[in-house]
């Protein structure tokens, strides 16, 4: 009888589960992580955890093959099927991994400086973030001629009706489909939007990231607001905006129309 008791449960929670809920924490520590990226990989189906590591994910319409992903940078990631899943409570341990950061290149040359994307300050053009779901991402390539250092990244807000919101910065590597791939910053690199109207420059000096190739600068929605309410700068001339749904989600490329980020580089 107890047999059977425990097959109906877990049969009812297959059938009719619709949400997880659960928290993200540093395994060594016990501290919770806020911010992590969590979603089901290349389905359309994430969120964010908030500042104290809590979560919710509706997993409703993940099949049972799919893979439920954790990432954070700093972090290994964590990864299991939806099949495995056995109860609507998941609470997940990350360990943290090593920072590594480049070499400085010493010279006696003076450096040069160039900014390199979409510098742009104007009003009469704008665009922003597709949807309101936490860990969407809209982003734009960088284009390299030669090696240089990433020492900071710039926007320009247009509206924003909040008086305060947090956004996250990301710097992708390019796959072999042109998409973005491995982040190339070591740590989480948060911005604080602040006023209706305001130009942000963002400083990268103390990672010593150095590119020989394009890059893409992405900026993420990671709070549980109304994310199309903001707008930015865009350039009409532009390569396109690459866009993902949520956290995990596939990359795809929008185009025509480039966001306004810019990049201060150093050759």
């Amino acid at each position: 009888m107890r047999s059977l008791l425990l097959l109906f449960n877990f049969l009812f929670f297959y059938c009719n589960a619709q949400q997880i809920t659960g928290i993200v924490t540093d395994s060594e520590t016990g501290k919770a992580l806020p911010f992590v990226n969590i979603g089901f990989v290349n389905r359309g189906i994430g969120t964010v955890s908030d500042f104290n590591g809590n979560y919710a994910l509706d997993i409703s319409k993940a099949k049972h093959s799919d893979s439920l992903k954790f990432s954070y940078l700093g972090y290994k990631s964590y990864a299991i099927a939806r099949k495995d899943i056995k109860n609507n409570e998941l609470h997940v341990r990350l360990e943290p991994s090593a920072i590594v950061l480049e070499e400085a290149v010493v010279t006696n040359k003076p450096w040069k400086h160039k900014k390199a994307g979409y510098y742009t300050q104007t009003e009469n053009t704008t665009c922003g973030f597709q949807t309101n779901e936490k860990g969407n991402e809209a982003g734009v390539k960088i284009k390299i001629k030669k090696p240089s250092y990433i020492d900071s990244v710039m926007f320009n807000v247009v509206k924003n009706p909040f008086d305060s919101i947090v956004l996250r910065i990301n710097l992708y590597e390019i796959d072999e489909q042109g998409l973005p791939r491995k982040n190339l910053l070591p740590e989480n690199l948060f911005v604080t939007l602040k006023g209706q109207k305001k130009y942000y420059s963002v400083s990268l000096k103390k990672y010593r990231i150095r590119r020989d190739k394009d890059f893409i600068i992405a900026l993420e929605w990671i709070e549980s607001k109304d994310a199309t309410s903001i707008m930015f700068s865009c350039d009409i001339t532009g390569s396109g905006i690459y866009f993902r749904k949520t956290s995990q989600a596939a990359w795809e490329k929008i185009p025509l129309v480039s966001m306004g980020l810019a990049a201060h580089i150093r050759y």
